[in-house]
């Protein structure tokens, strides 16, 4: 497993690094990765972060799933491949928010702004569950019953981990401010997390844009 987590720290940072300054630093493994990360820090660079957060996402799944370096590093490539989907139907919710926010502040907002934000947030919400479904059949094609429970209950510890939705592409939007679902409101409850039903936070909006 020691030898599996260096060729997976090793590999994609290696590349990630060309054109891009240093890397993660000496001692390519599980140290070096963990190193980089907290040179990194919360306001680092977004970019940096969100390769970072899909690093530990194949890490994560490749020890889950007892994957050989060639199968964790593919299995990581078909995850990504919905990361922006789900950056698209983030900014969706987080715009239909920012809606009902005026409205709901006393702002000039007409009724039928309301309803079509509702709508967004509803639509944007059922799609999420959707790509969630998604990512569950790409991530447990083919495997055991046991495996397959390891990966879900993976994938959820990485989203509790790191925030509803916080998978790759959400620290893009984190640039322009915080996104739904980002911080302790509503949106931290049930509804948010992958495979859980609807609940507080069913809408995927959380109320942290009013702290200051």
């Amino acid at each position: 497993m020691r030898k599996l987590l260096a060729v997976l720290v090793v590999l994609p940072l290696a590349a990630l690094a060309q054109g891009r300054g240093a890397g993660p630093g000496p001692g390519g493994g599980q140290a070096g990765a963990q190193a980089g990360a907290q040179a990194a820090g919360p306001r680092g660079d977004p970019e940096r972060m969100e390769r970072r957060m899909r690093l530990t996402r194949t890490l994560g799944l490749a020890e889950a799933l007892d994957l050989e370096p060639e199968q964790a590093l593919k299995l990581g490539q078909q995850v990504a491949k919905f990361d922006e989907k789900r950056l698209a139907l983030h900014r969706q919710m987080h715009d239909a928010h920012q809606v009902l926010r005026r409205a709901a502040q006393g702002e000039k907002v007409s009724a039928g702004e309301v309803d079509q934000a509702i709508k967004t947030a509803l639509d944007a919400r059922a799609q999420m569950q959707a790509l969630d479904r998604d990512v569950v059949a790409t991530v447990t094609k083919d495997l055991s019953p046991e495996k397959r429970a390891r990966a879900v209950l993976f994938l959820e510890r990485f989203q509790g981990r790191f925030g509803p939705g916080m998978g790759p592409g959400m620290m893009k939007f984190r640039r322009g401010g915080r996104g739904p679902g980002m911080g302790n409101g509503p949106g931290m409850g049930p509804g948010m997390g992958m495979m859980h039903g609807p609940g507080p936070g069913c809408l995927g909006m959380a109320d942290d844009d009013d702290e200051e």
